[in-house]
């Protein structure tokens, strides 16, 4: 089967009426602090104004988001030492702004930036686009993101689209898929998992396949957060 077929019937399956038992009062469930990302990517929904998150992913990678303003937010990551020989000169910028916010649709763009070392073969800047449909509870989140620059200042090329997905199974649990794929489909991304969380406290466990032409391998994930300041309810 095609990583990008698989991919929509992972999403499809993940939003399945599976929870249609559980509660669904928004007074007795517990508000999810991490509503303006996936397992790594980010949502459309923008962080709550005042609210800090500081936390790790993979254990090996520290980061920190905080809502500027109602639908502006700034998070910034840097990977520790272990990680590669140049971690210690890379640190990684990505803002995001929430350009429309109607019922249960949302739309973003930002930008994503490397800052470091001169050897990084990558795009040192990229802008992306995400859509969210659907409540925090239930939703479908779609994206896209392109290389603008790489590090001689030259224009980037290459396109990354996103498919995730997030189902509520109870109080406190909420299941999560994110999937990439290159356009021209030669690398995909699956991944899904498990957020538990409290009003600002939340880890999250998933599991994942890369695939290409060359290789498919396996990849664990565990992230680790806590958020500060207001959460949108």
């Amino acid at each position: 089967m095609p990583p990008t077929r698989l991919a929509l019937l992972l999403a499809a399956a993940l939003l399945a009426p599976a929870a249609a038992h559980a509660q669904t009062d928004g007074n007795r469930w517990v508000p999810d602090p991490l509503a303006s990302k996936l397992l790594v990517g980010p949502t459309a929904r923008s962080i709550p104004s005042g609210q800090f998150d500081a936390g790790v992913m993979e254990v090996l990678v520290p980061f920190v988001s905080f809502g500027a303003f109602d639908r502006f937010s700034l998070t910034a990551a840097m990977p520790l030492p272990m990680m590669t020989e140049n971690v210690d000169r890379q640190f990684f910028l990505l803002p995001k702004a929430e350009v429309v916010r109607t019922g249960s649709l949302s739309a973003a763009v930002g930008l994503g930036a490397i800052l470091g070392d001169e050897d990084i073969d990558a795009p040192v800047a990229m802008g992306f686009g995400v859509v969210t449909v659907g409540p925090p509870d239930r939703a479908v989140h779609f994206g896209a993101a392109t290389g603008l620059i790489d590090r001689s200042g030259a224009e980037a090329r290459g396109v990354l689209w996103m498919l995730g997905g997030e189902q509520r199974i109870g109080r406190r649990t909420k299941l999560l898929t994110e999937n990439y794929s290159t356009f021209d489909g030669e690398s995909t991304i699956l991944s899904g998992g498990m957020r538990v969380f409290g009003r600002h406290f939340a880890v999250e466990v998933a599991g994942g396949v890369f695939i290409s032409e060359d290789e498919t391998s396996l990849f664990p994930l565990l992230n680790l957060t806590y958020s500060l300041g207001r959460n949108r309810p």
